[in-house]
């Protein structure tokens, strides 16, 4: 996947048109030779699509029951007067605001239209979470902690985010077949640590590169952990540490987990902001990734596909 530095596109090459249009770049070579697809295309033969291209390419061959071109249409095609298209435009930071906003009203299509036209547009999971749902989930957090927000708001909130992001792992992000050789690996909280949003996000960033994921999800007990990660061949286990009403006991399963993996051999990669309070930060088999770039940018030395490989990964339509 390739980390898109600008915050708005104006032309899209050929693969970045093939993920938003669902497509293999073979295929979009093949319209625009048809005719079916307008592009510029340069000297060299380079094809360049602007929004509006691909825009009137969807109104023609509609698709009802893609939900993620839809919302992308939906997004694209908008006024300026649109509030979703507007939004979308601007600064993360100065989004954030009516974001949060709109996630304290339950307003989830014309979040989940938002996040789907961002993601599509920058092709660029660890962004969408860094810039998106992090920021919204830690403000979640806090307002709960101060009480600016009551326990079900914050509750109905994370669980609109949750929705959101399965039906977007559901219609938005071309995923890799996972071979029968595929690296196994194994996502989970800790018990007593019921947060799993970032193991979604987490999951969808390893289908996208053909992993298969274990997914545990949150509070898993290291009861039984040795034979599973020996019969099913283990050789990673993805922890986020968010929050623990019990502080030793997270201590001791983090410690039996760090030395099952020096008895047998896999790797333990650490993150989430539980993470801070942790004092054994040291281990030969821990890494600790503090943000979601890291975790791509460690997925890819652990599948041994440099950074600039990672153009061949189908990169969506990325936890």
């Amino acid at each position: 996947m390739v980390i898109q530095k600008t915050s708005h596109k104006k032309y899209f090459n050929s693969r970045e048109a093939a993920d938003i249009l669902g497509v293999n770049v073979s295929t979009v070579k093949r319209w625009t030779d048809q005719g079916a697809l307008e592009c510029l295309q340069s000297r060299g033969g380079h094809r360049k699509f602007s929004l509006q291209h691909l825009v009137s390419y969807i109104e023609k061959n509609p698709q009802p029951g893609n939900e993620s071109l839809q919302a992308f249409l939906q997004v694209a095609r908008s006024s300026a007067a649109d509030p979703v298209a507007e939004l979308a435009v601007l600064p993360p930071a100065e989004r954030l605001k009516s974001v949060y906003q709109m996630l304290l009203d339950s307003r989830e299509e014309e979040i989940f239209s938002l996040f789907v036209f961002l993601y599509l547009r920058d092709q660029d999971l660890p962004r969408l979470y860094s810039e998106n749902f992090l920021p919204l989930l830690r403000k979640l957090g806090e307002d709960w902690h101060s009480g600016e927000i009551s326990v079900p708001e914050e509750h109905i909130a994370s669980a609109l985010l949750r929705r959101v992001l399965l039906r977007m792992g559901e219609h938005t992000f071309r995923q890799l077949p996972i071979s029968p050789d595929a690296p196994a690996v194994l996502s989970m909280s800790l018990d007593g640590d019921n947060h799993d949003m970032g193991l979604y996000l987490l999951d969808l960033l390893l289908k996208l590169h053909g992993v298969r994921n274990y997914f545990s999800g949150g509070s898993t007990p290291t009861l039984g952990l040795r034979g599973f990660i020996s019969s099913r061949s283990i050789q990673r286990i993805y922890i986020s540490m968010v929050y623990s009403s019990d502080v030793p006991q997270r201590d001791r399963n983090m410690e039996d987990i760090l030395d099952l993996a020096a008895e047998l051999g896999f790797d333990v990669r650490l993150g989430g902001q539980g993470c801070r309070d942790w004092s054994q930060r040291s281990h030969p088999k821990l890494r600790i990734l503090d943000s979601f770039y890291d975790i791509e940018e460690d997925l890819l030395q652990f599948l041994q596909k440099p950074a600039s490989e990672s153009d061949s990964l189908p990169p969506g339509a990325l936890p």
